[in-house]
């Protein structure tokens, strides 16, 4: 029943997302046929369109963005409590599963939007600048950066699903207020920020770096000048957490535990409400 659950919710959801990844494409690949009919790349008649280009991509990405978290947003709320809302509740598949499948089928999507965007970046790239943008792409360090942008969005994901679910709970005989859920989601919110910059900030120090460099006047005589700066030092090492990645990354155990273990306690807050609080009317 589970992957029957899955299925319905991709079908259910997939029109918004494939539009939207595929309109993030099409407008890049629009802007690239643009540059092959220009005298000169991105310049036309005097004029160079890098820099409209540039900003108008930049706000189309934001856009798309917004409207992704506003989808999924609204996937999740039609499913459980919009009119298909009460048929999902009452389906012999338990709370639980009809949740897992929101969320898999949501970080499906996102990472859908996520290549999208990352193909459309890379071809307006190209369009403007003629390179390959990808040069150092598939460094290890990059497959860390994608695990953590994951795990953001799913602790993001959780507190919105709670926040929802909170909405269409009763406890006791009051049915509670959606500015009480809000409110009690960026709580939760607002301790994982502070609990999370405590975390970011540990074994980290500012230290004072001169560096010294050599220059040669005309005769051929060394003249050196030194300067200094302020570098924050971070200390790395499994000791204290943190794995070490190339020279100078790392991947922080502590911080992204953290972050996973409080969308986890969010997603079985939601799953609670959902077997045992929320409003079917």
């Amino acid at each position: 029943m589970f992957i029957k659950t899955l299925k319905h919710d991709f079908k259910f959801s997939r029109m918004e997302f494939l539009l939207m990844g595929g309109g993030l494409v099409g407008l890049a690949v629009i802007l690239w046929l643009f540059s092959l009919f220009t005298s000169d790349g991105m310049s036309y008649g005097g004029l160079n369109f890098t820099g409209p280009i540039s900003i108008v991509s930049l706000v189309v990405l934001i856009v798309v963005v917004l409207s992704a978290a506003f989808q999924i947003q609204n996937f999740f709320n039609q499913s459980f409590f919009g009119d298909a809302g009460y048929l999902m509740l009452t389906l012999p598949t338990s709370r639980g599963k009809q949740l897992l499948s929101k969320i898999v089928v949501s970080m499906v999507w996102f990472n859908f939007l996520l290549i999208a965007g990352f193909t459309a970046l890379f071809i307006i790239n190209y369009a403007i600048e003629g390179t390959n943008p990808l040069t150092g792409f598939f460094e290890l360090y990059v497959l860390f950066i994608w695990f953590e942008i994951n795990v953001f969005v799913f602790a993001i994901l959780a507190a919105l699903f709670l926040a929802i679910t909170l909405a269409n709970s009763i406890i006791g005989s009051l049915k509670i207020p959606g500015a009480v859920a809000g409110l009690a989601t960026i709580g939760l919110s607002a301790f994982a920020i502070r609990f999370g910059v405590m975390l970011h900030a540990r074994h980290r120090e500012f230290i004072h770096v001169i560096e010294e460099s050599t220059f040669y006047d005309e005769a051929g005589n060394i003249i050196t000048s030194s300067f200094g700066y302020i570098r924050i030092q971070v200390e790395r090492g499994i000791r204290i957490g943190r794995i070490p990645i190339g020279e100078t990354a790392f991947f922080d155990i502590y911080l992204w535990g953290m972050v996973l273990g409080v969308a986890l306690l969010a997603l079985f807050a939601t799953y609670y409400l959902l077997k045992k609080r929320v409003s079917l009317s």
